[in-house]
């Protein structure tokens, strides 16, 4: 008679290796998930400050300054701009009788910058911008 009671060695090894190869791929995935945590919140910093940086280049763009360099978080960027196109609308005068150019017109301007922090320059973003001109004789 023999009543064996408990486990045998080859049955704690497998239960072991499948326990330790769970807590190992646990922390691959933990370790992984952290990582990417990290690098999202770089980039949406990032790309936040971009945002704020292109506000102030349509400050600048209507106060008409056309290129130009703006500090932000310990970065220089640079920013240019071509006019794309200007165009002045026109409308129906009736007591003309027939269309005349308005008073206000519009630039449709492209606007390139990027940044440099520590001689690393960063991604070049591009935006375009429609600015409206107050008296359409400033063209």
């Amino acid at each position: 008679m023999n009543n064996i009671k408990g486990f045998s060695l080859v049955e704690l090894l497998v239960a072991v290796t499948i326990a330790t190869m769970a807590i190992a791929l646990t922390q691959l995935i933990y370790s992984n998930f952290v990582n990417f945590e990290i690098k999202a919140s770089k980039r949406i910093n990032e790309l936040e400050s971009v945002l704020t940086l292109r506000d102030e280049i349509i400050i600048a763009l209507e106060d008409e300054q056309r290129s130009g360099t703006i500090e932000l978080l310990g970065k220089q960027c640079n920013w240019n701009s071509e006019k794309r196109e200007q165009y002045t609308p026109s409308r129906f005068d009736i007591d003309a009788g027939g269309y005349i150019n308005s008073r206000y017109s519009y630039q449709l301007i492209d606007v390139e910058f990027s940044c440099v922090k520590d001689d690393v320059s960063s991604q070049t973003f591009k935006f375009t911008h429609l600015l409206w001109l107050k008296d359409a004789q400033q063209q």
